[in-house]
């Protein structure tokens, strides 16, 4: 599986984006960092896309993102891991989710160990609210030390 992906990851590259939209399904799914405290609670909603034929149990891949904004390169690793039967979950660790404590918004510092709590927190929920398998993080761009980081066991 791992061969598969990084193999899916290389030929994306080269490949145009796939007519994947028609049979994909987007939904919401709240992200959590995972050293968000009770006391102040830091939520960001993020875009899963599931294919067709995708069911609880199968891969998830966490993509991180530096945002939303188009970038072809990205587009054509979702529409290629989505031809895989690969759910994707969009979520940009560097972006700053609200929160919410005592009654007022606020917004955290945008620090390495918040970006590594967003990054925890995406894996999370794609396991436990998604419902995803086998779960696994791919930083695209500036995003991939994060992914690099979050497999360390020193940072984790």
């Amino acid at each position: 599986m791992r061969k598969a992906l990084i193999a899916t990851a290389l030929l994306a590259s080269l490949a145009r984006p796939a007519a994947a939209d028609e049979y994909t399904t987007y939904a919401s799914l709240l992200v959590t960092p995972t050293g968000a405290s009770d006391a102040t609670r830091c939520d960001m909603m993020s875009l899963l896309n599931l294919p067709a034929a995708w069911h609880s149990g199968d891969a998830i891949v966490v993509m991180l993102t530096a945002g939303p904004a188009y970038d072809r390169q990205r587009d054509s690793l979702i529409a290629e891991l989505l031809a895989e039967q690969a759910a994707v979950l969009e979520v940009s660790p560097s972006a700053s989710p609200t929160c919410v404590g005592s009654g007022h918004w606020a917004t955290p510092p945008a620090t390495q160990a918040a970006a590594l709590d967003m990054v925890f927190g995406g894996l999370r929920a794609a396991r436990q609210a998604a419902g995803g398998g086998l779960v696994v993080a791919i930083g695209l761009g500036p995003e991939g030390s994060l992914a690099l980081a979050a497999a360390d066991e020193a940072e984790a």
